[in-house]
């Protein structure tokens, strides 16, 4: 049945834990209210079992849906009611002074709200056996019980699911869509005429693929680019700020960025070489000066400025915009007015479900390509690609990304060439000032399409995907899907994680979706499918999934449409909500990724990028999965969304969870009319502006709040915030706030505490009363900025559940750790000079001891270079470490490097490439991605000077090693003066991705040997990208032709140089 019952079990099962520990502990206080908690205890217990049954029938009776309403409604209210209690009738720690005296106060002065507690609790009760007593009188049978090979409420075996395999995204070719590309990439080319080209589909049929294809490829022949998504209800000003920002970025001088350098600092270091060794180092000090240069987005405008200032800016230059998701015909002519309407070098790609979209077409060189649904042979063939992908996370070949997958990091070359393109192809934009970092600003646009595995992956053989499990998967079940290929997608993740199914189970399910299947068939494999069977196909594969994940699904809804979505954030929110607890031995974070990889095996969201230890680092939501997603989490009265892009009608009851996703003046209005009083979750999207203007941030029983990124907010609404005594997570990063208020130490729940990207250079003492703290996430890792902590840290021995500390500052106060035995990260961003060794001593001895017991990420950034220089001393180093990164100065690496079996993420200063250092890390057997970079801090004569012996020490050249490296799938070099770097046959034999960033590469010999190398990424200036991407793309080419291989690509990303 369609019944939403992931979200209502997970509320229960939280409910239930609370109702236990209030029996056993404070709620004994209150006079009267036990029988009645133990009694709403046990029928909730009871309706726990009926949800597991349900989430299991196929029923659709109308009667119990709303039974299951009452159920859903009576819970919350409980839930609600013991939260504001804990907030009203907060104890008193036992540790206070005078705490008898105190106490007896406190109960007083508590009177009255006990009292209205133990009223409110009685009458839950009475609703309790109200909604008991009502199901005997309206008849409200059992659910059906379904066979155990199609029910999902058997639960989800975390410890069998969580194994991921580390990955690299790649970008892939798309399937079925060549027969539009030819005749569009001749428009796209047409540089005597602009215009619009309207991409006209069904809703998932691949239209978004097409125009992603057309702008990754195009892209950088063109002044300036940008995409924005539209759907339903985009305001036009947005769009056009997103736009703007895309396209007008705001430079910034260097010194303001990590891994730029300061033009006199550097010229001085220069200078300060000695002379056999700096000679011809001045002629690059032009191009090191701009090295690591970014840019950043201007501020917000006026609909008629943001206009007048697009068309000014774009004048007759060239450009290319690709426009997602139209929906209305008004909204797109407002679009398209705002911009230059005589400009022939103007290119917009338009995509829309709506023909009335289409229909606008003015102006010479506009067209409209119909995209129809795939036929039989490439459904076929996409089924079996999505399927292989699946599985392959258990073990399987490791898939790639998605050819419709956000382009934020890559820019690829002609997806239909099995050669290496010519140098021009991959170079970037002409004179373009648009195309510096742009990648992190483009907003996601995903495609519809998974694409063709890449053509270093095995081979997937007909039939051979479907053929894996214990039977064969029927034609049906990809036939049915009418040829859409989010429908195809969506089924092969349903598939991969049921092996068992027979076929005569899988028909049976496809039957039960459309009774006339096998009865009706075309030419394109089955009947054409409306939007809502599309819709059914979707819901069905939701319902399949166990109720936990269901519930973290339906979480996604607090995300906006095309909302890079970062695995971290996602998991601690589940976390802090309750939807994730610890089982079978596994932590509750390993039990929160587990959940997080299924839902990436199931294609419910889809990676878009990874972090340099292969793990997924940034996700996706397909957006009519989202649309889905959100319709249920709304029926459920689960979250409540405002603004963005969908037009979701308000909520009848009390709001629960709400996400602010940008507001105008009208939705505004609406939130002033909502129930807030039981908000237990905010989350807010753009400006505090004009969202909560009278509310403010008084939400008593609110337990995540994310502000991430959340313009307006001020320091005065701290001290708001300090009154949500319920809170566990508290996101303010990237907001101005500048400090955190002392009353901070009144959040005693708070579990993680996010100001990364913040003006916050120091925790109060206050933050150390904070027992429940988890995660203290602070500092820049961009900018080095780092956050000192409080000297109570460790007169008090406080916090000892912490297990991630990161972006600190170490000083002499705070230099003992050993207390903090659970810690799994340690991330050190700044060593304040300690001129005694006894600092160094009780530092190096905290790092020796507490690798002992949790901790497997290990990141110190020493300026100085005096405290990493000494790690070779430790007598006892942290041989279980999975990831380490040194900054500095360091040249000689610690001699117990070699013992750490687990590394599989390395990140080492740019002056310790040296070869010998090479041939020892080659035999880490675990190693996946390995760094050499550089900070600008450090970057001085000093700097200069290893450099240059480093390279008399390497004869000339680095040289990796020809064994070694076994599981090395990523390589980064990042410096503004990179060696010459050599790649022997035999050479790291995994790997996939190789990085440069630089201004003056001296040579790059042997990349020809890399024989699993897919991609190659440049990051270099434009002055330098011409020669460098030539030589490259000469080397590639011969190599393809003398091993009759496919060539890898060249990524190129261009820095620009400030004035």
């Amino acid at each position: 049945m369609e019944l939403v019952v992931g979200a209502s079990a997970a509320t229960m099962k939280s409910l239930l834990g609370k109702l236990g520990g209030l029996l056993a502990q404070e709620y004994t206080l209150i006079r009267g209210v036990n029988s009645d908690l133990q009694y709403i205890n046990d029928e909730l217990a009871t309706m726990q079992s009926f949800l597991r049954t349900v989430a299991g029938s196929h029923d659709s009776d109308d009667l119990m849906k709303d039974w299951m309403k009452q159920i859903r409604d009576v819970t919350y209210d409980v839930e609600d009611c013991i939260d504001d209690s804990g907030h009203r009738l907060h104890g008193i720690r036992a540790d206070r002074c005078c705490y008898f005296l105190v106490n007896g106060v406190h109960e007083v002065l508590t009177g009255r709200p006990r009292r209205d507690v133990a009223v409110r609790i009685s009458v839950l009760k009475v609703r309790a056996q109200q909604i008991g007593e009502r199901r005997l009188r309206y008849g409200v049978d059992n659910p059906q019980r379904v066979g155990s090979g199609s029910t999902p409420t058997a639960g989800f075996d975390a410890a069998e699911n969580q194994d991921a395999s580390l990955q690299i995204v790649t970008v892939k070719e798309p399937v079925g869509v060549e027969k539009h590309m030819e005749e569009l990439e001749r428009w796209v080319t047409d540089e005597n005429s602009g215009g619009v080209l309207y991409i006209v589909g069904f809703g998932g049929v691949g239209k978004t693929t097409i125009a992603t294809a057309l702008y990754r490829k195009f892209g950088e022949n063109f002044s300036h680019r940008a995409t924005v998504s539209v759907s339903q209800s985009s305001d036009v000003e947005a769009v056009l700020r997103n736009i703007k920002s895309q396209v007008m970025p705001l430079q910034i001088d260097s010194h303001q960025q990590h891994g730029s350098l300061p033009e006199n600092s550097l010229a001085a270091a220069v200078k300060a070489v000695p002379r056999h060794i700096g000679q011809g180092a001045s002629a690059v000090v032009a191009r090191l000066r701009n090295f690591g240069r970014s840019v950043q987005t201007t501020e917000r405008g006026k609909q008629d400025q943001l206009k007048e200032e697009l068309q000014k800016h774009f004048g007759e230059d060239s450009y290319l915009l690709l426009i997602d998701d139209v929906w209305s015909a008004a909204t797109w002519d407002q679009i398209r007015k705002s911009l230059p309407q005589r400009n022939k070098r103007g290119k917009i790609i338009v995509t829309t479900r709506f023909h009335a979209v289409a229909k606008m077409r003015r102006g010479e060189g506009s067209k409209v390509c119909q995209v129809d649904a795939l036929i039989d042979s490439e459904s076929k063939k996409l089924f079996e690609q999505a399927l292989h992908e699946s599985r392959g996370r258990e073990g399987a070949p490791t898939p790639e990304r998605e050819a419709g997958d956000p382009v934020n990091n890559v820019r690829s070359n002609d997806a239909n060439k099995p050669a290496l393109l010519p140098t021009q192809a991959v170079s970037g934009s002409k004179g373009s000032k648009d195309n510096a970092t742009r990648s992190k600003r483009e907003e996601g646009i995903l495609d519809h399409n998974v694409g063709v595995v890449d053509g270093n992956t095995p081979e997937v053989l007909p039939d051979q995907a479907i053929s894996e499990s214990q039977g064969t998967v029927p034609m049906e079940v990809w036939s049915m899907c009418g040829g859409l290929p989010l429908a195809i997608v969506t089924m092969a993740g349903h598939v991969a994680c049921n092996p068992n199914k027979s076929k005569d189970e899988w028909l049976k399910d496809c039957k039960s979706l459309f009774p006339e299947l096998g009865k009706v068939k075309g030419k394109d494999g089955g009947k054409k499918r409306t939007q809502e069977e599309v819709g059914k196909i979707v819901s069905h594969c939701y319902n399949d999934m166990p109720a936990e994940i269901k519930t973290c699904s339906l979480y996604l809804s607090i995300f906006s449409k095309g909302h890079r979505i970062s695995r971290k954030r996602l998991t601690r929110r589940w976390i802090a909500e309750g939807f994730v607890s610890e089982k079978q031995g596994l932590t509750v974070e390993d039990v929160a990724e587990t959940y997080f990889n299924h839902l990436i095996r199931r294609k419910i969201i889809l990676p878009v990028d990874h972090s340099s230890n292969g793990k997924v680092k940034y996700c996706i939501v397909h957006d009519m999965v989202l649309e889905h997603i959100v319709a249920k989490a709304s029926e459920e009265n689960f979250i409540t969304v405002v603004g963005g892009n969908w037009l979701m009608p308000p909520p009848s009851s009390k709001v629960r969870r709400l996400s602010l996703q940008g507001t105008d003046s009208k939705r505004a209005k609406d939130i002033e009319k909502m129930n807030l009083s039981h908000v237990r979750s905010l989350t807010m999207f753009g400006s505090l502006n004009n969202q909560l203007s009278s509310h403010s941030f008084k939400f008593g029983i609110v337990q995540v709040l994310d502000l991430e990124g959340c313009m307006g907010f001020k320091q005065h609404h701290t001290t708001e915030i300090c009154k949500m005594l319920l809170l566990k997570y508290l996101s303010l990063r990237a907001t101005d706030i500048k400090s955190l208020p002392d009353r901070i130490g009144k959040l005693v729940n708070l579990e993680t505490l996010d100001i990364r990207e913040t003006n916050v250079l120091e925790l109060p003492k206050e933050v150390c009363q904070l027992e429940q703290l988890v995660n203290i996430l602070g500092g820049n890792k961009r900018t080095r900025k780092a956050l000192k902590l409080p000297g109570e840290l460790n007169k008090k021995k406080k916090m000892k559940g912490l297990r991630i500390l990161s972006g600190i500052e170490i000083t002499a106060g705070s230099v003992d750790l050993h207390h903090l035995t659970e810690l799994r990260k340690l991330a050190i961003y700044k060593l304040v000079t300690m001129g005694d060794d006894s600092s160094f001593e009780e530092l190096r001895s905290s790092i020796e001891y507490l690798g002992g017991y949790s901790l497997h990420t290990l990141i110190i950034g020493d300026e100085s270079s005096k405290f990493i220089n000494s790690l070779d001393d430790l007598s006892s180093p942290p041989i279980f470490l999975i990831a380490l990164e040194l900054s500095g100065k360091m040249v000689k690496l610690p001699r117990w490097i070699r013992q750490l079996s687990a590394l599989n993420k390395l990140t080492l200063p740019i002056t310790a490439l040296r070869t010998d250092n090479l041939r020892q890390l080659s035999d880490l057997e675990e190693l996946f991605s390995l760094t050499f970079s550089f900070t600008a801090q450090n970057y001085d004569a000093e700097t200069l000077t290893i450099l240059s012996e480093n390279k008399l020490h390497s004869r000339g050249q680095i040289k990796v090693p020809e064994a070694g490296f076994k599981s090395l799938k990523l390589l980064r070099f990042s410096a503004p003066l990179l060696p010459l770097l050599s790649f022997p046959k035999k050479a790291m034999p995994e790997l996939e991705r190789l990085e440069l960033r630089f201004n003056l590469l001296e040579g790059l010999f042997g990349v020809e040997n890399l024989e699993k190398l897919k991609e190659v990424h440049l990051t270099l200036d434009d002055k330098t990208r011409q020669a460098v991407t030539k030589k490259i793309a000469g080397e590639m080419e011969n190599a393809a032709k003398k091993t009759k291989a496919k060539a890898p690509r060249i990524i190129l990303e261009t820095v620009i140089h400030s004035n």
